[in-house]
C-alpha cells in the first residue's frame, strides 16, 4: 500500500459545544469542551483508521500544544518525517459547536504555518506512494513558496492529492497554479469546487477539476459525492446518519478515500468507503473521530433508509464576541443520562455481552452503552479528549499508572464490590493497579499473548516461538500490527527480559528475518478468525483468551505456549475521573467480577479469571483451570511491566522502520 504523507501540520482544536452562537458582547451557554488535535491531523487519523501507513511531513513544535499532538500521533503510530520546531508551538483552531452539528471557527497558526526548503530537504520519501497538501499550507506566508516549489519537484510515481480547504479564495494564483499543475486527485467540498472553477453545478465543477489529472472529487456532505474522472462522472450516494459534530468530516473524507485508493486502487470504492466513513466520524464529538475500516465497511453493508442533511457551512463571527466568550464562560463535561453508563473496552470483550449486559439492566436499571478502542494508545487519546463521555473503562494493567499519573481515572472503593473479597492478594495488591494506598483498576481477568496454530495445517503442535519462522509456512503466517508486540515477540525469539530489552538492534534483526513469512498483519480478533476461518493462515500471534473464543466458535485452534515463554497480562476495569455516574460504574464493574457471570462467559471463550473463586468453579477440563493454572505453564510467563514513552516511541520507530524496509 506505500505510505502516505501529510504536509499540512496538525493544530490543536479547542472545541466549544454551546447552545446556540451568542450576539455580539453576549456570553454564550457553553455544555461541554473538548481539546483534541486538529488540523492536518484530521488527514492521517482517518488514513490510519482504514489501515494505512501515514507519516507527517509538515512542521511539529515545541510547547504544550505540540506535546499534547506529539502524544496523539504516536498513540496512532503516525511518524514525523522532520525533527521538531524548537521555536514555536502549534497553533489552536477554536470551536464553537451548536447541537445540531454546525460550526463556527476562529483560528491563528503556529509552528504548522513553518516551511523552509531546508525544512523539505529533510523528508525522506522512501516507500512514500502519496502526498496530500491543504490549501491552509498555501495560506501560511511562512510555508507557502517553499511547498509550492518542492511539490513539483516530486516524482511522478508520487500520487500527489490536494485539498483547497475553505480559504482557497484567499490563496496567491502563483502559488496556487503549479500545485494545481502537479495535483493527481482534487478533493474539495461544493463552495471550495465553485471557487475554483467558476462553476456553481457540482457535477460541471467536478469534472473541470478532473481535467488532466486522474480524477476530482467535490464532496457535498449529506448528499454524497460527485467523483470526476476522465469520461466518466459518478454521483456516489450518502451514508444516512444524524450528526452531532461535523467537525473534521471533510478531512476524514480525503483521508479515508486515499487509504482505500492505496489499498486497491478503485477510486469509485474509494469514494463509496470516504462517504461512510465520513458520514461515520460526525457521530461522535470531535475533529478526528474517524471509524475503523471495519466498521466503515460493515456500515455499508448494513446502510438504512431515512437520512438527515448534514450540515457543513461555516459562519464566522467578531474576533470580540469570541474573546468575550472563551473569557467568561464556565466549562463543563458532557454528561450521559443518569440510567445509562458508557463502557470504553475492546469490541467482544465480555463488557458487551448482551445476554449479561441485558441481565444488569433487569437488575439495576441501568442501561449499558459501549464505545470500543482497537489499541491502548487510542484508548487513553479517548479519554484524555473526551472528559466525561465515559463511566468504565478497561485498561491493560501495564498502562495503568499513566491512566493514573495524567489524572484520567478515580480511586474506587472497594468495600462497596461485593466480589472484590474473591480476588487473590496476588493480584488485588499489584502495584500496577495500586497507588498511594488507593485502588485504581480492579483486577478482572488474566492471559497471554503468544501464537496459536491452524491444527490441520501441522503434523505436531509446536513447541518453540521459532516456528513462526519456519519457511515450510512462509506466506501464512501473521503477526498483530502493534510495536510492543512486535518488540516483545523479537525479545522472546532471542532470549531476552520482554521488560528490558537490552539487545534491540538484535530482537528487531530477528523480526526482519519474521516479516517475509507473513501473509498480512492483524488488528482485531475479528480480523483473525477471519483469516483462519478461510484457512489463510497455519500460525498467527494471539491472545489466550481469545484462542479460546475462536475455538469456541469452532475453527481448528490450539493455542501455544512456547518453551521460551509467553507475555502475560493482567486487564482491570477503572473508573473514569469525570465520570458522572460512578456508583452505577462500581455496580457494573462487581457485576463482571461476579463468579456466576465468568462461569457462563468462559464457556463461549474468555481469558482467566483474576477471581479465585471464579475460576476454582470451572471445570477440572477448562483451559483456563488446567492450563493456565499448571504450576509448569506459568513459571514461563513474563509479565508486561509498564513501558515508559521514550521506549514506546523507540519501538515505534523501530517497528515503523521494519515495515517500511519490506
Amino acid at each position: 500500500m506505500g505510505t502516505l504523507m501529510q504536509m499540512t501540520g496538525p493544530v490543536m482544536d479547542l472545541v466549544y459545544q454551546v447552545s446556540a452562537l451568542p450576539e455580539p458582547g453576549q456570553e454564550a451557554d457553553v455544555t461541554g469542551f473538548a481539546m483534541s488535535p486538529g488540523g492536518g491531523f484530521n488527514a492521517m487519523a482517518a488514513a490510519r483508521a482504514a489501515g494505512h501507513d501515514v507519516r507527517l511531513g509538515g512542521t511539529l513544535g515545541s510547547g504544550p500544544f505540540a506535546d499534547r499532538v506529539a502524544r496523539d500521533l504516536d498513540a496512532q503510530q503516525i511518524m514525523v518525517a522532520r525533527t521538531r520546531l524548537d521555536s514555536l508551538d502549534q497553533g489552536c483552531c477554536t470551536v464553537l459547536l451548536e447541537p445540531d452539528g454546525e460550526r463556527t471557527f476562529i483560528a491563528y497558526p503556529g509552528a504548522e504555518g513553518q516551511m523552509t526548503g531546508d525544512m523539505l530537504d529533510q523528508l525522506n520519501l522512501k516507500d512514500v506512494t502519496q502526498v496530500l497538501l491543504s490549501g491552509y499550507s498555501l495560506h501560511y506566508a511562512g510555508a507557502a513558496q517553499a511547498l509550492a516549489d518542492w511539490i513539483v519537484t516530486l516524482p511522478r510515481d508520487i500520487t500527489v492529492a490536494f485539498d483547497p480547504s475553505p480559504v482557497v479564495h484567499l490563496l496567491d494564483p502563483d502559488l496556487l497554479a503549479p500545485v494545481m499543475g502537479r495535483a493527481d486527485w482534487i478533493s474539495a467540498n461544493a463552495a471550495e469546487a465553485a471557487t475554483l472553477t467558476g462553476l456553481s453545478d457540482p457535477a460541471q465543477a467536478a469534472r473541470s477539476l478532473s481535467d488532466q489529472r486522474n480524477g476530482a472529487l467535490v464532496r457535498m456532505g449529506a448528499d454524497g459525492c460527485i467523483l470526476a474522472q476522465t469520461l466518466r462522472l459518478d454521483a456516489v450516494p450518502p451514508h444516512p446518519v444524524t450528526p452531532v459534530d461535523t467537525n473534521g468530516a471533510g478531512d476524514t473524507h480525503i483521508g479515508s478515500f486515499l487509504a482505500a485508493l492505496a489499498r486497491h486502487g478503485d477510486p469509485l470504492r474509494a469514494a463509496r468507503y470516504a462517504n461512510v466513513a465520513a458520514a461515520l466520524s460526525t457521530l461522535r464529538h470531535g475533529p478526528a473521530t474517524p471509524p475503523t475500516a471495519r466498521r466503515s465497511r460493515r456500515s455499508s453493508i448494513h446502510n438504512k433508509t431515512g437520512k438527515r442533511r448534514i450540515p457543513i457551512s461555516t459562519r464566522r463571527i467578531p474576533m470580540k464576541t469570541l474573546l468575550t466568550l472563551t473569557s467568561v464562560i464556565a466549562l463543563s463535561a458532557t454528561a450521559s443520562l443518569a440510567d445509562e453508563i458508557r463502557v470504553l473496552n475492546w469490541q467482544g470483550y465480555g463488557t458487551d455481552l448482551t445476554w449479561s449486559t441485558d441481565a444488569f439492566k433487569e437488575a439495576t436499571g441501568h442501561e449499558v452503552v459501549h464505545e470500543y478502542f482497537n489499541s491502548e494508545q487510542e484508548m487513553l487519546t479517548k479519554l484524555r479528549t473526551n472528559p466525561g463521555a465515559y463511566d468504565v473503562v478497561m485498561i491493560n494493567a501495564a498502562f495503568t499508572p499513566q491512566a493514573v499519573s495524567e489524572g484520567l481515572i478515580a480511586p474506587i472503593d472497594t468495600s462497596a464490590l461485593e466480589n472484590y473479597a474473591d480476588i487473590p492478594a496476588s493480584f488485588a495488591q499489584d502495584p500496577k493497579l495500586n497507588a498511594d494506598g488507593a485502588v485504581y483498576g480492579v483486577p478482572w481477568t488474566w492471559g497471554l499473548t503468544s501464537f496459536a496454530i491452524n491444527t490441520q495445517a501441522w503434523d505436531e503442535t509446536p513447541t518453540s516461538i521459532l516456528a513462526l519462522w519456519d519457511d515450510a509456512h512462509k506466506g501464512r503466517v501473521s503477526i498483530r500490527d502493534d510495536a510492543v508486540e512486535a518488540m516483545q515477540l523479537g525479545a522472546l525469539a532471542t532470549g531476552q527480559d520482554i521488560n528490558d530489552i537490552q539487545d534491540m538492534d538484535k530482537a528487531a534483526a530477528k523480526i526482519a528475518e519474521l516479516l517475509p513469512n507473513l501473509r498480512t498483519f492483524w488488528s482485531s480478533e475479528n480480523d483473525w478468525n477471519q483469516f483462519m476461518a478461510a484457512g489463510e493462515l497455519d500460525a498467527a500471534t494471539y491472545w489466550s483468551g481469545s484462542a479460546s473464543r475462536s475455538a469456541a466458535l469452532g475453527l481448528p485452534v490450539a493455542f501455544v505456549i512456547p518453551e521460551e515463554g509467553a507475555v502475560g497480562w493482567l486487564d482491570g476495569l477503572s473508573i473514569p475521573k469525570t465520570s458522572e455516574h460512578k456508583e452505577a460504574a462500581a455496580q457494573f464493574i462487581n457485576w463482571m467480577i461476579d463468579p456466576e457471570f465468568y462461569v457462563k462467559w468462559n464457556a463461549e471463550g474468555a481469558p482467566a479469571s483474576a477471581s479465585a473463586t471464579a475460576i476454582e468453579a470451572l471445570p477440572d477440563d477448562a483451559f483456563n483451570k488446567a492450563v493456565l493454572g499448571d504450576p509448569a505453564v506459568t513459571a514461563r510467563v513474563r509479565f508486561q511491566a509498564p513501558i515508559d514513552d521514550a521506549t514506546r516511541e523507540k519501538y515505534l520507530e523501530v517497528w515503523q522502520g521494519l515495515k517500511a524496509a519490506q
